[in-house]
């Protein structure tokens, strides 16, 4: 199992980070899926809201790191921090910033980061950096 700070480490292009945002936006529709099918269950009747509280709270610890380390990778292929996904808590900024890593081009040559990333990477490699 790799560590959270492996999700942090080197660089991923333009089309990898889009890619990698949609599946996690879109990660919370699947989620609705499965909850209308388990909506039937009898625990779901009692409790519904807690059932949701805690399945949307489990979705979030899990997809947060995942998105916050593919933009770490996107600021490194930029040239700039990590650290600079900090700015996505503040509102306003973090609009700014999302479009400033769709749009800007990342460095075509090695940085301080790593080398330029491959144009094709796994899946996996894209989101856990494996």
């Amino acid at each position: 199992m790799h560590s959270l700070e492996s999700l942090f480490l080197g660089r991923i292009s333009r089309s990898q980070f889009c890619l990698g945002v949609i599946l996690i936006v879109g990660a919370p529709f699947l989620l609705e899926a499965i909850l209308s099918a388990l909506m039937k269950h009898p625990v779901f009747f009692t409790y519904p809201v807690l059932g949701l509280i805690i399945l949307y709270l489990i979705l979030v610890l899990t997809f947060l790191p995942i998105l916050f380390g593919l933009c770490a990778r996107r600021c490194h292929d930029i040239g700039i921090p990590g650290s600079s996904v900090l700015l996505l808590f503040f509102p306003f900024i973090n609009f700014i910033l999302a479009l400033y890593l769709l749009l800007m081009p990342g460095q075509r040559r090695v940085n301080s980061y790593g080398p330029v990333p491959p144009r094709r990477i796994p899946l996996r490699t894209l989101l856990l950096n494996t």
